[in-house]
């Protein structure tokens, strides 16, 4: 699995973004272009008939803002794939009008819904919000998936922010016309071990949408260890199945979104981004180019791994090299 990286600019500039400065603001990644759209969707097979390679991740920075982001859509949409949108939903009616046009192009959308209370963010941010979901409601329908996941980083600074007391103060903006929630962790440092207090503010949020029958998922590792429990029953039982456990030999967290940029390079996590990556996407061994690149990713970061110094609260874990392999490196690598 990978995102195509269209453009590295985003207007929004959350508090915990963890892409680089010069990319978000200075346009240093550039734009991708069409033809290495319809490169990349040629050389990994992308097939409409065939489960995980007919859709098409569509990332940034903020993709809205690439300057043909309809032309790339467009590209995609006439191979009869369809387009999975990660957006950060502050862009104008023309773009608006043109996706709901197109809703049928696209399987999901993961809307960024941080920091709205910020900047009078919320009125663009909402009105295009219900414009999609209504268009998603009178087509594709939600008896098979949320469609729209609202995208939430539980920061650093969680007890300062307070997301839960957020995610409330969201879902009544919203008229609770919210049938999924993704939740992300700040994946950038060993604070995450034992964190218990985290898997407090965890339960308020889980327990919320288990309440109001939304969707609630992770988007990469969240550590066992947030919660009480000396078995992965008990733990999983406490935490309603949030908790990751990882059962993969060497690896830490299990997820591998793989990011490809517009010059075709990649990375597989931000933290370790000019530490892990895997440049040759466009030129691997083997029939399969996707389990090629996943393999050769496997490999360079189970080696990074190695250098890193496993937190004691990993060690002294009971789930520690059975069931959870601690923290990830991008949580040891931090930054």
């Amino acid at each position: 699995m990978f995102n195509f990286i269209i453009t590295g600019t985003c207007s929004k500039g959350c508090s915990f973004c963890f892409t680089e400065e010069v990319a978000r603001l200075k346009h240093s990644l550039g734009e991708m272009s069409i033809e290495t759209v319809n490169k990349l969707l040629d050389y990994y097979k992308f097939d409409p008939l065939k489960g995980i390679s007919s859709d098409v991740r569509i990332l940034g920075g903020e993709p809205t803002q690439h300057s043909n982001f309809s032309g790339i859509i467009n590209t995609i949409l006439e191979r009869k794939l369809k387009i999975n949108l990660v957006s950060n939903f502050l862009f104008g009616d023309k773009t608006k009008d043109f996706i709901v046009s197109k809703i049928r192009g696209f399987r999901w959308m993961l809307p960024n819904s941080a920091e709205l209370n910020e900047k009078n963010r919320l009125p663009i941010w909402k009105k295009n919000y219900l414009a999609i979901y209504d268009a998603y409601r009178s087509t594709w329908g939600f008896e098979e998936s949320p469609r729209l996941y609202l995208s939430i980083t539980i920061s650093k600074d969680f007890k300062e922010r307070n997301h839960f007391e957020y995610l409330k103060w969201l879902y009544r903006e919203l008229q609770g016309k919210v049938k999924g929630v993704r939740i992300g962790l700040d994946l950038t440092g060993t604070y995450l071990v034992n964190n218990k207090e985290l898997g407090k503010e965890l339960d308020k949020i889980i327990n919320f949408c288990y309440l109001n029958d939304i969707t609630i998922i992770s988007d990469c590792q969240v550590p066992p260890c947030l919660w009480e429990g000396d078995t992965e029953k008990e733990v999983l039982f406490r935490s309603k199945n949030f908790a990751t456990f990882s059962h993969k030999d060497k690896q830490t967290c299990g997820y591998s979104p793989i990011d490809i940029f517009p010059d075709t390079t990649s990375t597989q996590c931000y933290p370790l981004k000019n530490i892990v990556n895997v440049n040759n996407t466009l030129d691997l061994e083997g029939e399969d180019k996707l389990e090629s690149l996943l393999g050769e990713y496997k490999t360079a970061y189970v080696n990074n791994l190695k250098k890193y110094e496993v937190p004691s609260g990993c060690k002294e874990c009971v789930f520690y090299l059975k069931t959870c392999n601690g923290i990830c490196a991008g949580c040891l690598q931090g930054g």
